[in-house]
């Protein structure tokens, strides 16, 4: 299914008005996703490689532009967020599950998938990957806390510098430059906006 958008710009310029087309042919192709509950996608820098979550535990990934979808993992848990690399080759998801732990990393494009021992939290509700896939930043709902690594995931710092919340805020979402150093974290419901600068030691 395609879907045509033309924008119409109108232009005064000494008492004229100009009906300018800027954008006749942008068009939304609809892929070969299955219908799904998707909950969150990612791209690599170049947009070929695409992985996407449901809200039933199931990841999936294309490598050419979505064309086709190879579902490679099912489970229980809630998948709440994915991030890729820039080259496709690592990826990372985080997500919810009783009692299970809802975090998974795979370095070789999906080929293998390893869960973090570590990171035993029920309510992952963010991931953030650097732009070589070396460094990943995790955010937890419960308990509330920011974990970092800074070697594909192998190890994980249990708990940064990040600032402790008031009871009703949540960390929600996090984000991340490329380099890995430039940090910035959301809070839920009504909450500040945190930013770090030096890989989240402050």
């Amino acid at each position: 299914m395609k879907i045509k958008i033309t924008f119409i710009m109108t232009v005064a310029f000494y008492g004229w008005f100009i009906a300018v087309n800027s954008a006749s042919a942008q068009t939304w192709t609809q892929t070969s996703a299955p219908i799904k509950a998707w909950t969150c996608i990612a791209l690599s820098a170049d947009g070929a490689k695409m992985v996407a979550g449901t809200y039933e535990g199931e990841i999936y990934t294309s490598i050419d532009l979505g064309r086709t979808w190879d579902l490679k993992n099912a489970s229980s848990n809630r998948w709440l967020c994915v991030a890729l690399s820039a080259n496709g080759s690592v990826l990372a998801a985080s997500g919810n599950a009783e009692p299970a732990n809802a975090f998974l990393v795979s370095t070789n494009s999906e080929i293998d998938w390893f869960q973090v021992p570590t990171l035993t939290n029920t309510l992952w509700a963010s991931v953030a990957i650097s732009a070589d896939g070396s460094r990943l930043l995790a955010l937890a709902e419960a308990p509330k806390e920011i974990v970092t690594s800074t070697n594909f995931g192998s190890s994980w710092t249990t708990q940064t510098k990040a600032p402790t919340l008031d009871y009703q805020y949540y960390w929600n979402w996090i984000a991340s430059s490329a380099d890995g150093t430039k940090l910035v974290a959301v809070t839920y419901n009504g909450g500040p906006i945190y930013r770090s600068t030096n890989s989240g030691v402050t």
